[in-house]
């Protein structure tokens, strides 16, 4: 029994093929067309900043690190990209999960969040588009992450995301909202295909629930 309890636990990160890689995934994540009719208002995603913490060799999983000797070294680009880390079946990180090029948390983040406003019937445009009539939204992300912890014979695959929307209206008076959200998967296995899977379901949720967020703050 603890010889099969002791293989379930690696196929968690062995089950897609050389875990200590580095590996490239889709977000999967896509701007939606609502039916929500036209309110007639604009709103451009005016800057999207990564204000996530890295850390060298975390204690924790859910700590965002890469597989480097000093996180200071790796580019901000390249960082950008970084959505987890791989594990092998007795909890050691291994190699590094990031979005494939053209992609980051920037991306899925401002696509979710123009989700939302799209969905309460505002026009998203692009900056170019831009006039004095569009409102303007800035986003810091705090947290964009996803992990894996083990458990007796299986694993939870989970991903958070933590943002702050600062939204300014036409009298200039900037409105800041938090943004955040978390999903846990209970797996025996995790995929390449999976670290997309769940990305795709945190930003469906954190589209749902900046959508209730602005509601509220009468957007």
């Amino acid at each position: 029994m603890k010889k099969l309890v002791v293989f379930l636990l690696m196929g968690i990160v062995f089950a897609s093929g050389c875990a200590v890689t580095r590996s490239e995934v889709p977000s999967g994540v896509v701007k939606t067309e609502s039916s929500t009719p036209d309110n007639g208002k604009q709103i451009v995603i005016r800057s999207v900043s990564d204000d996530r913490r890295f850390e060298d060799a975390p204690k924790v999983p859910s700590i965002p690190t890469m597989d480097v000797d000093r996180i200071a070294e790796v580019s901000d680009d390249l960082k950008l990209r970084a959505i987890g880390r791989k594990r092998n079946g007795f909890g050691r990180a291994l190699g590094d999960v990031l979005l494939r090029e053209g992609e980051g948390v920037d991306t899925v983040v401002a696509t979710s969040l123009g989700n939302a406003f799209d969905a309460l019937g505002y026009e998203v445009v692009e900056d170019s588009a831009a006039s004095e009539q569009v409102i303007p939204v800035d986003i810091s992300i705090k947290k964009m992450w996803c992990w894996i912890e083990l458990g007796f014979a299986s694993g939870t695959h989970s991903c958070e995301v933590e943002t702050e929307a600062t939204i300014v209206n036409g009298e200039n008076v900037a409105k800041k909202l938090v943004l955040q959200t978390r999903i846990d998967e209970s797996v025996m296995v995790v995929t390449e295909s999976d670290w997309t899977e769940r990305l795709q379901e945190l930003a469906g949720k954190y589209t749902t629930i900046s959508e209730t967020k602005l509601k509220e703050a009468g957007m």
